[in-house]
């Protein structure tokens, strides 16, 4: 039998002589390098015979099925327009086989922003946007993986986007070679499950294409001054994310959000991404920032307690390294069924740190702490078993586990409801994480399993700020209301802007309400209405409600019957219970409104 360099020659030979161009390598001049990459050189060159210019693709070591792969892959997508076109192929002396494909005047997509952005509007970035996602989206149609999508693998030529470099579609595994200056583009479970033999896959094209998205509506290069290595730590254990930028329209930083979703089960479909990116209207409410200079990161590493910093070099030192940290929180050794509970108990502390700092409802939490059991088919009742198991063992990795069975307690989560257990808990946690800390804190202020004290609330929120959002919230609102210390409006206000720049869309409701009633800062119903509109889109229930308020009585804003109407709704959704008797008195006012038009068109 050939071996699999014959049978990959064999497979060229004929394919020139029958399915694709062949061209004589004699045929081009001026060949001069363009670019180079882990699977070999891109050359510019000029092809005689038509006097046009091509792109030449070398790959090394000149591996016959890579060129192969590669050809095919082409050939199926070639009449995608946002795709680079295939032209054929050549051959040097010495079997060298390389692509003949257009050549994109406008550099990549990195190289165009870098000269461009200035100039660029947002007709133009939402325009490269959905042509990424058109040719991603093609690829997927057709069963294809692109694995490596970054800004060099994205050409421009005459002002359109078009995909190159499939080079490693279909075969890249865990342990492949990695182009370490794409690492930030990279879905993170690459890292996180490394031990899991995990395959990038379609949900991997989609974590990257959010990337792209914020780096056109930006124009940097993702977490810049962030080292490659500090930056994979940072998305997989800390769940970081880059900062919106001012003006982006909210319709479109909420698609990418959704796109760089740690978990893959949550992002959605390319199909739905590019349905929901023709849909952005460039007249939809932008982001604003109103209490600082600077956009705010959702979520950041502010955002994020004060963990093992081991514990957040385990993935990524792991993979790269394979070095073993016996030690840390998440790298414990168990058998089958703990690795999976192990896994899952770290997916929900990302849920608990960010949705808390976020500043969503403590009933919000713990709806979407049960929706991604649903999401993962697994038994409740056995992640919470297994978290009295685990965390009776007295050490800061275990902290984690006791915060976590703490909240399900606190909302009575596969158990009944047990404040006083979620206290104790808590009260163990918060030595060594801050968001533990921010739930004892809640504990004392309010009474929950222990005796009010306001005091120790107030000091267990300062203890804890600089590492936790909701923390920098709490001091604001028990400044603005005198809960364990005088009343100071003013200070309130630092907390609530300090807080909200750290990611906290309460804050950032709170701060509403302070404009708009004149609270420690001069009275503005139009700043009220802005930082409204941003915490409800945000998912935070009382942002919604004011918003919604603003709408019906036209605080800041015009009066519009219709989104009040529908702010009030999402508001009641979230557990807004006074959202029901707005809903009832604006239908009930509707009705009467439509009667007597109707008495008028009878007479």
């Amino acid at each position: 039998m050939p071996n699999d360099s014959d049978h990959y020659l064999n497979i060229l030979e004929e394919g020139r002589n029958k399915e694709f161009n062949s061209y004589p390598f004699d045929s081009f001049s001026d060949i001069t390098l363009s670019g180079s990459g882990g699977f070999g050189n891109v050359y510019k060159a000029k092809y005689s015979a038509a006097d046009m210019l091509v792109a030449l693709k070398s790959f090394e070591n000149s591996d016959l099925k890579e060129i192969v792969n590669e050809l095919r892959i082409q050939k199926i997508v070639d009449i995608h327009q946002n795709i680079i076109r295939f032209l054929g192929v050549t051959k040097q002396e010495g079997d060298k086989y390389l692509l003949v494909l257009q050549w994109a005047d406008g550099g990549t997509l990195r190289s165009y922003l870098e000269k461009n952005f200035l100039n660029m509007n947002w007709n133009k970035k939402l325009q490269f946007a959905i042509q990424i996602v058109s040719a991603v989206n093609y690829l997927h149609s057709r069963d294809i993986i692109h694995r490596d999508i970054h800004p060099r693998n994205i050409l421009i030529h005459k002002e359109n986007v078009k995909l190159a470099d499939f080079g490693l579609s279909r075969r890249i595994t865990v342990n492949s070679r990695c182009n370490f200056g794409a690492l930030r583009y990279i879905d993170p479970q690459v890292f996180i499950r490394s031990n899991q033999n995990y395959e990038l896959n379609k949900k991997s094209d989609v974590y990257s294409v959010g990337m792209i998205m914020w780096e056109v509506s930006s124009g940097k290069i993702p977490f810049c001054s962030i080292d490659d290595l500090d930056v994979q730590r940072e998305l997989c254990f800390n769940n970081i994310r880059e900062k919106i930028v001012e003006g982006t329209p909210i319709s479109y930083l909420n698609i990418y959000q959704q796109c760089w979703q740690n978990d893959p089960d949550l992002r959605p479909t390319m199909d739905q991404v590019y349905d929901n990116l023709k849909k952005v209207s460039l007249n939809s409410p932008v982001f604003q920032i109103t209490s600082s200079n600077l956009s705010l990161p959702l979520p950041s590493t502010a955002l994020i307690s004060n963990a093992n910093s081991t514990d957040l070099e385990l993935c990524i030192s792991g993979f790269l390294t394979n070095i073993v940290h016996q030690n840390d929180a998440f790298s414990i050794r168990y058998d089958d069924d703990d690795v999976s509970l192990n896994s899952q108990a770290n997916e929900l502390w990302n849920i608990l740190v960010k949705s808390t700092n976020i500043g969503k409802d403590f009933a919000q939490i713990s709806k979407e702490i049960i929706e991604y059991h649903k999401l993962k088919l697994k038994n409740i009742k056995l992640i919470f078993d297994w978290l009295k198991i685990q965390s009776t063992n007295n050490t800061n990795s275990n902290s984690i586990l006791q915060c976590l069975l703490g909240f399900f307690y606190f909302m009575g989560i596969s158990t009944e409801n047990n404040q006083k257990s979620a206290f104790y808990l808590f009260n163990d946690a918060a030595k060594n994480h801050s968001i533990a800390a921010f739930y004892l804190g809640e504990c004392y202020r309010c009474g929950y399993g222990v005796d009010e004290n306001p005091v120790k609330a107030i000091d267990l929120y300062e203890k804890s700020k600089n590492n936790c959002a909701r923390s920098m919230n709490a001091l604001g609102f028990c400044y603005l209301n005198g809960n364990g210390v005088n009343i100071n409006k003013r200070k309130a206000i630092e907390y609530y802007k300090e807080s909200y720049n750290m990611g906290c869309m309460s804050a950032c409701n709170n701060l509403g309400i302070c404009y708009e009633n004149g609270l420690g800062i001069e009275k503005d119903k139009k700043k009220a209405f802005k930082h409204y509109e941003i915490s409800a889109g945000h998912e935070i229930p009382l942002g919604q409600y004011n918003l919604a308020r603003c709408y019906q009585y036209g605080i800041g804003e015009k009066k519009n019957y219709r989104l009040a109407m529908y702010w009030y709704q999402k508001s009641q959704d979230n557990g807004i219970e006074r959202a029901t008797n707005r809903l009832k008195e604006m239908s009930s006012s509707s009705l009467k409104s439509k009667r007597l038009i109707f008495r008028t068109m009878s007479k």
